[in-house]
């Protein structure tokens, strides 16, 4: 992962004075006499600026970093795990993409649930209506009903697969079904604590099964999804996610252990 390490002071001011030096010598050459002494040391204190400027806006991201840091730890373990695994999905499905979040930060999103931009939060609707008409279509028989709620956890709560019987498409399957529970989270179809019921046994047989992160996104990249168009739209956008998700020091997977520990029961009272 990408770490985010202020440049040393002493480093700072080794740059800043081997910078000071060049400026005015290079000016003072090209200059002779007070011109280029004058210019270079204008350009030169303008690069000292410019170096502790970027220091400082470093030790900014770092303790941006650390406040995240210490909100993400205290939020519940699975749920925090559950939008950790299905980020990879829910960015594309809900068009919620992952920012370059080292200079500026306005996506709670990323973490927990409950904090939607306006357009994500029409498309996790839309998916849930989308999974109730094709529930109701595929049943062999009217159901009793029709509430997002009663449909997942009649439906979701379903024996996962064996150890030995495990696949690329397990994990690819296991990740939707956290991104649909989740969007179920987010519209209020589902509570907060029937969501957690549901979200759990799923959440701990992808963190059993897995050793790392980079294990996780290897079966779900040669599943490829699909519900992620085969074409350049949809390779760049997948591409773009994994980057993200690797590459950031802010993006879920860098701030969420696969491995954290799950404090609560697992398995769902019905």
């Amino acid at each position: 992962m990408t770490a985010i390490r202020p440049l040393p002071l002493a480093r700072a001011l080794a740059w800043s004075l081997l910078g000071a030096l060049a400026a005015l010598a290079f000016f003072a050459c090209l200059w002779k006499g007070a011109v280029g002494l004058v210019v270079g040391g204008l350009l030169a204190t303008l690069w000292v600026i410019l170096v502790f400027a970027w220091r400082d806006a470093q030790k900014d991201d770092l303790a941006l970093l650390e406040r995240i840091q210490g909100r993400v730890a205290q939020q519940d373990p699975v749920l925090r795990l559950a939008v950790a695994l299905a980020q990879p999905i829910r960015s594309i499905v809900l068009a919620m993409p992952i920012p370059a979040l080292t200079r500026r930060f306005d996506g709670w999103s990323l973490y927990e649930p409950g904090h939607l931009p306006p357009q994500a939060q029409a498309h996790a609707v839309q998916l849930l209506n989308e999974w109730r008409a094709q529930v109701r279509e595929a049943a062999s028989e009217a159901l009793p009903f029709d509430d997002f709620a009663s449909l997942a956890t009649l439906l979701l709560d379903a024996p996962l697969d064996a150890p030995h019987e495990w696949t690329a498409e397990t994990s690819a399957r296991l990740c939707w079904r956290l991104n649909l529970l989740l969007c179920g989270i987010e519209t209020g179809a589902l509570s907060a604590d029937a969501g957690r019921t549901l979200l759990a046994p799923a959440v701990h047989a992808l963190q059993s099964h897995h050793a790392d992160w980079a294990g996780y996104a290897a079966d779900l990249q040669q599943q490829r999804w699909d519900f992620v168009r085969r074409n350049a739209w949809g390779v760049a956008a997948m591409g773009v996610q994994f980057k993200d998700l690797f590459g950031k020091p802010l993006s879920p997977w860098a701030l969420t252990p696969l491995k954290l520990p799950l404090k609560l029961p697992l398995k769902s009272p019905h």
